[in-house]
């Protein structure tokens, strides 16, 4: 498994553990959602491109910083208000930690509201995360020590 298939579960699994009642966060493609399986989130990979700059030789070679961004997309049949407390828990969820020691940082980057999904029957908002972390230059499944 790749550290980014890695950071990605470690996400999925953040986000669902004591996630407010009701809500699950799933990292399915499939969407949008029918206004009887809201409220949910649901944890994408992108749309930026992941960045890689190299640094200088590591205890065992060339070491990789990599960046790479994920998007937790919440949605609800309600109004602004109730995207609030899962755009929160999101980044509650997710900033204090390094993933399970996957990651060197992770930041929350930004808010990108879905304004024409008012005219649906739910409403989206996704919250934007920078993960970085450090791999051997041409080894993306192992952890840099």
């Amino acid at each position: 498994m790749t550290r980014r298939a890695a950071i990605r579960a470690a996400m999925l699994a953040a986000l669902n553990t004591d996630r407010p009642t009701g809500v699950p966060a799933t990292d399915t493609r499939k969407g949008p959602y029918s206004p009887g399986a809201l409220p949910a989130m649901r944890l994408i990979t992108g749309p930026k491109e992941d960045t890689t700059s190299r640094l200088a030789n590591g205890k065992r070679g060339p070491v990789a910083t990599r960046r790479c961004q994920f998007l937790v997309e919440c949605l609800v049949a309600g109004d602004e208000d109730d995207l609030e407390p899962l755009m929160a828990w999101a980044t509650k969820a997710l900033v204090p930690g390094r993933l399970e020691g996957l990651a060197v940082a992770v930041e929350e980057t930004g808010t990108v509201w879905d304004l024409e999904a008012a005219e649906q029957d739910y409403l989206r908002a996704a919250v934007a995360f920078t993960v970085e972390y450090s791999t051997p230059v041409a080894d993306q499944e192992h952890i840099v020590v």
